[in-house]
């Protein structure tokens, strides 16, 4: 790891956006919408870390963060000096109970067994993603990108009792271990009713 140096100047500039709900009729005693669209939608970000096996071991990642619907999951390897590393071999396997979602292959002829069909996966859901150099060490699962208009999939609905899991080999290679794996997660719940238009954002 390298030594901090001069930390960087950053400005910020801060606001406040907010909105007074309106009356429930107007004068001619119309009525007005007095919640927004989608405003008792509300996220909340959580993680959980495992633990990185020695080369050529099996890791098995059993998600205790279910319950809600879940829109983006992110691993991210880390080796024993807490550095980022592509250490995940292929295949990955990703289960919610049962139920295979997905097993994520490895690119042909790459030196670090990267699964590339899950790197791929990834600029499918976002555009925009194309041409934005992945760091190291970050396997994104995402769950949402406009599913209306086919671009990824709906929210992974989850309840306490699902068994969300992933499982793959530490690359053979791999050095400076046990390390280990985060699962950082966004995920979307109900505070009160919510448009059914909006479930699928």
């Amino acid at each position: 790891m390298t030594t901090p140096g001069t930390a960087p100047t950053v400005a910020v500039t801060p606001f406040v956006d907010m909105w007074a709900q309106p009356d429930s009729s107007d004068l001619e005693q119309v009525p007005n919408q007095q919640v927004p669209n989608g405003v008792n939608l509300q996220t909340k970000l959580r993680h959980q870390t495992y633990t990185l096996n020695s080369a050529g071991s099996d890791n098995f990642m059993l998600s205790s963060l279910t319950g809600n619907a879940i829109r983006f999951m992110l691993l991210i390897l880390r080796d024993s000096n807490l550095n980022r590393q592509d250490y995940a071999a292929a295949n990955i396997q990703w289960q919610l109970d049962q139920r295979n979602l997905s097993t994520f292959s490895t690119a042909s002829g790459s030196p670090f067994s990267a699964p590339d069909l899950l790197f791929q996966w990834a600029e499918d859901f976002y555009r925009t993603y194309g041409g934005v150099s992945r760091p190291v060490g970050v396997y994104p699962f995402p769950r949402f990108y406009s599913p209306g208009n086919l671009y990824g999939q709906g929210w992974l609905y989850t309840a306490n009792s699902t068994a969300l899991s992933w499982e793959f080999n530490t690359l053979s290679g791999a050095t400076n271990l046990p390390g280990t794996i985060e699962l950082l997660q966004e995920e979307v719940y109900a505070t009160g009713p919510v448009d059914p238009s909006l479930i699928d954002l």
